[in-house]
């Protein structure tokens, strides 16, 4: 291999402007030279080429990757490849390098330092790197640049040896923790100097700091947690988290300090120590505006408040011990109002972060609702939530409750594209919520039985008064029906067997009924009042008397008649299932419904071609046999003869 043939054959590679034979040539060139297992030998020549083009020492760089990563070195190779990278380094040319090659560099001396640090072929890595940051006379500049490479090897020792989101072999695992278990050694405690005294030396310089408490971040999971946490440095965090160029690094830093893998009474110390839940209701206001920045640091600050109160649930989970659970759920308690008001947050990404500690606060209440339960001897199988965590139970539930509300300025899912990104989140987040609203129901249904319809029957009462109450209001109200009693698990539907009362269930169908609001002109308040009369049908199985308001909703313009075609074709479908729920009871009916749906019993014969070529789609087509299937119900429900041969004969396609 000759350097010269090389470079060209690079620049032949890159060149986008060549004819594509020489460019084959030259690929092919390249492709043999990463094949052949002795190549890099002859590429760390490059290094010491002060004409070796950028191209050419990337090149370089990747096959010596891929020689440390894939193939067997002997030690006098991996020598090699050491000492040429090494003497590289010490030289003047490396701090000349652009960052992709720079990085490069580190990336490959940290693959050496893999293979030779448990035999101790260079066990002074850390010495020796640390060292080029403090020689002797070298200029301010090659400091800098030596305090900067540090920093980028620390990164990718974390990223080569401690990242768990990136898979690697059970042998390469083994490999990374002996390398763990060495550093801890001393090692480690170097490097977490090192840094320290390097931010402590540059506090002025924002990128210094954040790099610096990043990494102090990433370590603190498998180092001495006292090398992380001391007074000094805690203080300086708080400082950090004042400034708006290094309060992302510092939350970020008390998040994976709070995270760290501890036993539950030593992990209250450390929230007692840190302070962390005042961290939490002092940053919360200052992140709560419309700047990018501001929401960035909010998101941040909801991690780590999820991260606050997954682990103290852990700590309430995993011990014995009474004083360790009531302190426990008492840090649990404080943070909770601020839970809620992240949870509550406007915008969704930020409401996403705090559902795994939604999920752990409710499997909590369950499990002390339960336990108090049987502390009181109570065998009902009707549970009741502790009357200290009634508020805690009503305000999570309101707020879960309000967070699955249409966002004011959405428009109608009716009127949006199939593919719409946002409807399909917000739905996925409701769908998540629904989880949590079922999940409360079980625990109190009592609780629960009151909570839910004062607020949808609320809404509906408003409604009567108010006819300008925001649609997504009234939506909700609808949908919180829709679901209710699916939470609610073989409790009675519409009547109490025992004493005749209604069941919340019919008081709020009732009010849903007397409110009017089919009429709110709107179209997800459309759809969703379709849905909840068709869920709810066997309520009018027993209230015949309302059966002619809600043909009359499903037959103008709110439904089978809608100006809005998808709706209409919804409608159409919901229309079919609620007579087929009614065969047999509609006979007073079919005249008057088959004459008012008679326009629509009308399918338009193509002029050209096929019904889709000429312009009727798939589903068009579909959603029609749906209301051709409710018309052929009616007609085999009864009706006049003549009215049934009318309807057989007469109308067909036209």
């Amino acid at each position: 291999m000759d350097i010269d043939n090389l470079e060209r054959a690079i620049a032949a590679a890159l060149n986008p402007n060549i004819d594509i034979q020489t460019k084959s040539q030259a690929t092919d060139y390249l492709n043999s030279i990463k094949n052949d297992k002795n190549s890099y030998k002859l590429l760390l020549n490059l290094l010491k080429n002060d004409s070796s083009s950028q191209n050419s020492l990337f090149f370089m760089h990747q096959v010596i990757e891929e020689t440390l990563r894939n193939k067997i070195l002997s030690e006098e190779e991996i020598q090699l490849i050491k000492n040429s990278l090494w003497e590289f380094l010490k030289s003047n040319r490396s701090q000349s390098q652009p960052t992709y090659l720079t990085t490069k560099l580190a990336l490959n001396l940290v693959l050496v330092f893999k293979l030779t640090y448990l035999s101790k072929m260079w066990a002074s890595f850390f010495d020796d790197i640390i060292g080029l940051t403090k020689s002797i006379g070298s200029a301010t500049e090659s400091i800098y640049f030596y305090n900067e490479f540090l920093l980028k090897v620390s990164f990718i020792i974390y990223e080569e040896c401690v990242e768990l989101l990136i898979a690697r072999e059970k042998e390469e695992l083994h490999k990374n923790t002996l390398i763990k278990d060495l550093m801890r050694l001393g090692d480690v405690q170097k490097l977490i100097t090192y840094w320290f005294e390097l931010m402590c030396a540059n506090l002025e310089n924002t990128e210094i700091v954040n790099e610096v408490v990043t990494l102090m971040g990433l370590y603190v999971s498998w180092v001495d947690i006292k090398l992380i946490v001391f007074p000094y440095f805690i203080n300086l965090l708080y400082q950090f988290l004042n400034s708006e160029t290094t309060r992302n690094s510092a939350i970020d830093c008390l998040t994976e300090i709070i995270s760290k893998g501890m036993k539950p009474a030593e992990k209250l110390d450390l929230v007692q120590v840190l302070g962390v839940i005042d961290v939490v209701e002092r940053f919360l206001p200052s992140a709560k505006s419309e700047k990018e920045e501001d929401s960035e640091f909010r998101e941040l600050v909801a991690k780590f408040a999820n991260a606050l109160g997954i682990e103290l649930g852990r700590c309430w989970e995993e011990t014995d011990l009474v004083a360790v659970k009531e302190a426990s759920f008492s840090f649990i308690q404080n943070l909770f109002p601020m839970f809620l008001n992240l949870l509550m947050d406007e915008i969704d990404d930020t409401s996403l972060l705090v559902f795994p500690f939604l999920n752990s606060y409710i499997n909590l209440l369950k499990k002390i609702t339960k336990s108090e339960n049987l502390k009181q001897n109570n065998n009902s199988g009707k549970r009741s939530v502790p009357t200290s965590l009634v508020e805690s139970y009503s305000s999570l539930l309101r707020v879960i409750i309000m967070k699955m509300k249409f966002h004011i300025d959405d428009e109608s899912i009716f009127l949006k594209s199939d593919n719409d990104e946002d409807e399909a989140f917000f739905l996925e987040m409701r769908k998540n919520l629904k989880g949590f609203f079922e999940s409360l129901a079980s625990t109190d249904i009592q609780l629960f039985s009151s909570i839910v319809p004062q607020f949808v029957c609320t809404n509906f009462e408003l409604f009567k008064t108010n006819k300008n109450i925001p649609w997504n209001e009234i939506e909700l109200a609808l949908y919180i029906l829709h679901i209710y009693q699916e939470a609610l698990k073989g409790v009675p539907q519409y009547v109490y067997a025992s004493t005749s009362q209604l069941t919340p269930l019919s008081q709020m169908l009732f009010s849903m009924l007397s409110s009017n609001v089919s009429s709110y002109p709107h179209l997800s308040v459309c759809a969703q009042y379709f849905e909840v009369v068709v869920r709810y049908s066997s309520f009018f199985e027993i209230n015949t008397q309302l059966i002619p308001e809600v043909l009359t909703t499903f037959i103008d313009e709110r439904g089978l008649h809608s100006p809005n075609a998808a709706l209409q074709a919804r409608v159409f479908y919901l229309f079919f299932k609620f007579l087929k729920a009614f065969k047999g009871k509609l006979d007073p009916f079919i005249d008057n419904i088959l004459n008012s749906i008679q326009d629509l019993l009308t399918v338009p014969l193509p002029s050209t071609g096929t019904l889709i070529e000429d312009g009727m789609s798939a589903t068009r087509f579909d959603s029609l046999l749906y209301i051709f299937e409710a018309a052929g119900v009616l007609i085999s429900e009864g009706g006049s003869e003549m009215k049934k041969v009318e309807y057989l004969t007469v109308r067909t396609l036209k």
